[in-house]
């Protein structure tokens, strides 16, 4: 793969960019209060459909739970969230890879299933963001997202690549029909193997 000929660079955010994926998993337990009940529920939802992100499956067990508010608990699940992930460790390599990207005139966007608002206050607190031209979340779908990006700075497919840990990841590649390099990790569940597979960024930074 030839990153060099890449111009738009889109990243997800927990799992590529920052050690969050356990942060967020956990908070279920704190929102839910360890309630037993609430979190056998919760882990049925996971099961029978994997491809749900954290707000899918809150609204799905808030439909079934009716003492339950899907705003309140989000709203918990996010402010729990923020103060751990910003002080989380980051991918390794990627704040190098980012720079150097910025450097090479690369447009680095990030591209998350985490609504707007929470997104945008957690990345304002980073110290990498002078590398990120934009940034996307919820509620579009990273596809769309990501053809907003394409339209805004006028980049073809072949232009793009995408860097993620999760299938939403994957299958936006597919999608769109760009390029496509895995972080895999326990959380990924990739319904295909992804062609591309790294541990960090440092393992492909000297191929921008």
């Amino acid at each position: 793969m030839n990153l060099f000929e890449k111009k738009l660079f889109n990243y997800d955010f927990d799992g590529t960019i920052v050690h969050s994926n356990e942060i967020k998993n956990s908070a279920y337990q704190k929102v839910l209060c360890n309630n037993e009940n609430l979190l056998i529920k919760l882990k049925d939802i996971t099961k029978k459909n994997n491809n749900l992100d954290r707000y899918g499956i809150f609204q799905e067990l808030c439909d079934k739970e009716k003492n339950l508010d899907y705003n309140t608990i989000l709203q918990k699940y996010d402010t729990l969230c923020h103060t751990e992930i910003i002080n989380a460790k980051t991918i390794s390599g990627v704040k190098k890879f980012l720079k150097k990207a910025n450097d090479k005139n690369k447009i680095n966007i990030i591209n998350s299933a985490t609504p707007i608002q929470p997104l945008k206050k957690i990345i304002n607190c980073m110290d990498f963001k002078k590398d990120i031209h934009d940034f996307y979340g919820r509620p579009n779908s990273k596809v769309t997202n990501l053809k907003l990006a394409m339209k805004k700075f006028s980049i073809k497919e072949s232009e793009v690549l995408i860097i993620g840990d999760g299938e939403s990841d994957r299958y936006c590649a597919e999608s769109i029909n760009c390029d496509f390099i895995a972080l895999e990790n326990s959380f990924s569940k990739f319904k295909k193997k992804p062609s591309y597979i790294i541990n960090n960024f440092y393992e492909i930074i000297d191929l921008i």
